[in-house]
């Protein structure tokens, strides 16, 4: 009986969070402050994937054609991310919009887990709810259009995890995503986590 009540709660939870991220998918884009340069961004590197470079560096035809170096300097996984979903669709925008809601969704999960593995299922349930609906998550989401941060904070909490399970290899490859998503979050993060 506890766990069918376990599973409804977290069924529950899980469709609050699907509801808060369908904005991102209305009949108009959402302009934000980075959304649109990171669609660019996005076009960009799947353009630069396609050519062959597995490690892209170099924008050539931003610029005004002339280039710029914004991938030797940005964060690749999210453009990695758009790319691989730009595959499915050659939408550039959707490819945007499913990457910042499948970080959502990574959020509230890895705060779960997080705290599932500490204190348990309802507790757990309690915080992620909070964690999942902070303010500052959904203006990341729908005014900074921040694709990075979100999910660098999914890849925080699921380091998190892995730290409370002594998974290093898995800490590993959580922590590189956390760097790999947004290196200024992967700095500020960090000490924290070594900790």
């Amino acid at each position: 009986m506890k766990s069918r009540l376990a599973i409804i709660a977290f069924l529950i939870f899980m469709c609050s969070v699907v509801l808060a991220v369908l904005p991102l998918f209305g009949r108009r884009f959402i302009p934000t402050h980075d959304g649109e340069y990171h669609i660019i961004r996005i076009v960009e590197f799947s353009r630069v994937l396609g050519a062959g470079t597995l490690i892209p560096r170099w924008a050539p035809t931003l610029n005004s054609g002339y280039g710029v170096p914004v991938f030797q300097f940005n964060y690749p996984l999210p453009n990695y991310i758009g790319s691989f979903l730009r595959l499915f669709t050659r939408d550039a925008v959707y490819a945007f919009q499913v990457a910042m809601g499948l970080g959502y969704v990574v959020i509230a999960i890895s705060i779960y887990v997080w705290l599932w593995a500490i204190f348990g299922v309802y507790p757990a349930l309690i915080g992620a709810t909070v964690g999942a609906f902070i303010p500052y998550v959904f203006v990341d989401m729908y005014v900074r259009g921040s694709i990075g941060e979100i999910l660098a904070i999914g890849f925080l909490f699921l380091s998190l995890f892995f730290v409370e399970r002594k998974r290093c290899v898995l800490f590993s490859f959580a922590y590189a995503g956390l760097i790999l998503s947004h290196n200024i979050l992967g700095m500020v993060c960090t000490p924290f986590l070594l900790l």
